[in-house]
This record gives C-alpha cells, structure tokens and sequence, in this order.
C-alpha cells in the first residue's frame, strides 16, 4: 500500500478496503473537493483526483527463486497480462 513495505500476506478483500480507505484518505485531504461549486463539477475532481493516483501507481511482480529466473519471469509476465489486463507501452 503506498509506500508501505511489510511481511504481512494481506486477503485479497482486506487489501481492497485498504486501497480504498487509502484512496479515500486523499481524496478527502484535497481542497480542490470542498471548493467544488456543484455536484457534478465535484465528480470531475474527484475523478480526477482518483486518475491522478493512479497514473502513479506501478504493478511490482515479485517472482521465485525456485525456477530458472528468465523462466519464472515469463510465467509470472504471462500471469500478470492475462489476470491483471495492463496498458502495454502508456503514452
């Protein structure tokens, strides 16, 4: 989470709420929110808000030891592409 860094082996639920309340922190702090004028100019801040968080995220794979390293990169590539759907090459 963020720039957390810890041994814990989080639940996939327990990880999204934790994601969310993060996302929510940020969101919440902006003032850019609160000097919204209405609901809908209010939306396209926090959508926003929530793109910008994003574009700075990047998907760290941790892969094994027990495998050759060039074969359990490409297992872990090919896992990463079919279950997680990324942009390839972002503008």
């Amino acid at each position: 989470m963020g720039v957390e860094y810890c041994g814990a082996h989080i639940g996939s639920s327990e990880g999204v709420v934790r994601f969310l309340m993060l996302l929510l922190d940020r969101v919440c702090a902006d003032t850019r929110v609160r000097s919204a004028r209405n609901a809908v100019e209010r939306e396209e801040v926090v959508s926003e808000i929530i793109r910008e968080f994003l574009d700075k995220l990047s998907i760290v794979l941790a892969i094994c030891s027990k495998k050759p390293s060039r074969e359990c990169l490409v297992e872990a590539e090919k896992c990463a592409v079919t279950k997680l759907s990324p942009l390839l090459n972002p503008p």
